[in-house]
């Protein structure tokens, strides 16, 4: 069992710091903080908690020149969840499965 949340790499602040965005960025943080200390408080039940950044998607937010359609997005990701087991709880991730930094 596991529990997945779509965060940001605009939550990191070794990867996503920087001007602007400061509430979008600031909720993301949170997001992960949250997440990690319940995966944390869970971890007896058996049930993983992780964290995934979409990549830079092509939407309204993304806008049209980001590197990714919304189908690679939620493709990499699918195939990402797959790989994930509770070794990873608490952990925050690429779309591609790489780690990314808190």
């Amino acid at each position: 069992k596991m529990i997945v949340n779509i965060s940001s790499i605009m939550a990191s602040i070794e990867k996503g710091a920087g001007p602007g965005e400061y509430i979008y960025r600031s909720s993301k943080a949170a997001l992960n903080m949250v997440m990690a200390c319940y995966a944390q408080e869970i971890v007896e039940t058996g049930v993983g908690v992780v964290m995934f950044h979409p990549g830079w998607v092509q939407t309204d937010m993304g806008g049209p020149n980001a590197t990714l359609t919304p189908t690679e997005s939620i493709t990499h990701l699918r195939a990402s969840i797959e790989k994930v087991g509770f070794k990873d709880t608490g952990k925050f991730f690429n779309y591609d499965g790489t780690p990314l930094p808190w």
